[in-house]
């Protein structure tokens, strides 16, 4: 998908309101960080850039932010190319150091951009696609997509863990668990579960296994610390191979925990991991996910992942003060994966290299809407009855009305024109 920096963003929106300069340091500022010196600006007159804001874009005190000051003959002299700011940066502005200058706090550029790019959700949306959630799965993180830590996975016999991300199948990366010589490495995770109502249950659990040596890598179950089921090893042929346990839960079980091992000075990767006791009908939509899901389907094919998926519409979906909730009329079998599609709020920016996800035309819409509002912010602002902020606004909104009246507008995702209608789907929910 198509992005855009923050830094070219203020740019774009920069030029679009006549607000653009920037240039490089040509000699040091002095010591105490309140001067910033560029013999490029000497075009202009004294006083010129008075009250502008400087923003430092490289070196040390990048991101820093001062206005520089109003006395007259002290904010700019034109002579040497020096800005005088009212508050310190954080030390010495030195040569060669790139910045920005704009008559409106760029502060206020993060705040609008970040503020329409919500209000414009209706034209302006991020797609989304989750396939995390795998049918009756009880592990939390099952596909290692964060850092394993105590609320899910823990590391069992110190092994040196690490997430590739060139080598996977589901999400963006896995887990490798190298063992120590000593000992075999874990992950281990023991859900919560009533242990006396499950007894004489099945357990079923199933991960993706991947390395190169035989008898290396399996996965395992655990009922009390001492009795534990094992797979075979995998085979060790530099592939990724299934492994499923399919057992009976012991009536002496005093847990149900599910293990990923890797032999002692073995090197194993490990991804999609599930384990399953009882049937599951309701899940959690992913909190991202704020408009939708408008497709919902379930795995093709168990051993493979990139087969695809079938429409299920055999669902409904509710919701509570806490979350929203997809609800299987219909459930497809234990350890399926599930493919949720539908919109989510476009990335918050916070620095220059953060992107939301967006290019031209889209862009173009959120250009001027952002510009239209750093002019009406500024308006608010001391000295905000200047005409040329009127000017401005007035030529932002005819652009916007040409946009709209040209059809360069954003395309419009709308529920109604979606294949997908699962059951208890009207016109206007979600």
């Amino acid at each position: 998908m198509p992005t855009t920096t923050l830094a070219v963003l203020r740019r774009r929106i920069s030029e679009k309101i006549a607000d653009w300069t920037s240039g490089t340091t040509s000699g040091n500022g002095n010591a105490g960080g309140t001067t910033v010196v560029d013999t490029g600006l000497a075009g202009k007159g004294n006083d010129f850039y008075n009250g502008w804001w400087l923003l430092i874009t490289s070196g040390t005190y990048a991101t820093q932010v001062r206005q520089v000051s109003t006395t007259v003959g002290t904010g700019f002299v034109a002579s040497t190319g020096t800005l005088t700011v009212t508050r310190a940066f954080g030390g010495q502005i030195l040569a060669s150091v790139t910045y920005e200058l704009h008559r409106y706090n760029p502060d206020n550029y993060l705040v609008a951009i970040n503020r329409k790019a919500e209000d414009l959700l209706v034209d302006n949306y991020l797609p989304l696609r989750d396939e995390s959630i795998v049918i009756d799965n009880l592990l939390a993180n099952a596909d290692f997509e964060s850092t394993i830590a105590a609320a899910d996975w823990t590391a069992v016999g110190a092994p040196t863990v690490t997430y590739p991300t060139t080598r996977y199948m589901w999400g963006t990366r896995s887990i490798q668990i190298a063992s120590a010589g000593g000992a075999a490495g874990q992950v281990t995770q023991a859900p919560v579960i009533n242990q006396k109502e499950i007894t004489g249950m099945g357990a079923h659990m199933g991960a993706w296994v991947y390395t190169t040596a035989a008898s290396t890598g399996r996965i395992r179950l655990d009922w009390d610390g001492t009795t534990i089921e094992s797979h075979d090893y995998h085979s060790g042929k530099d592939q990724w191979e299934y492994q499923t346990l399919d057992l009976t839960i012991p009536t002496t079980a005093t847990q149900v925990k599910a293990i990923c091992e890797s032999v002692a000075a073995g090197t194993t990767i490990f991804d999609g991991a599930w384990l399953a006791v009882r049937d599951i009908y309701r899940y959690v939509i992913p909190s991202a996910m704020i408009r939708g899901p408008f497709f919902v389907g379930v795995q093709r094919d168990l051993y493979n992942p990139r087969a695809g998926f079938e429409a299920w519409d055999a669902v409904t979906f509710e919701e509570d003060s806490s979350n929203r909730y997809l609800t299987f009329i219909e459930k497809p079998d234990r350890g399926y994966r599930i493919q949720l599609q539908g919109l989510g709020l476009l990335t918050t920016l916070t620095t220059d290299t953060t992107t939301i996800e967006l290019a031209a035309p889209e862009l173009n819409w959120l250009i001027v809407h952002a510009g239209l509002e750093i002019i009406r912010m500024a308006k608010a602002e001391p000295g905000g009855d200047d005409p040329h902020l009127k000017e401005i606004e007035n030529d932002l909104i005819k652009d916007i009305n040409n946009m709209m009246r040209g059809g360069d507008f954003i395309r419009k995702q709308r529920i109604s024109s979606m294949r997908f209608k699962p059951a208890g789907w009207r016109p206007g929910s979600w």
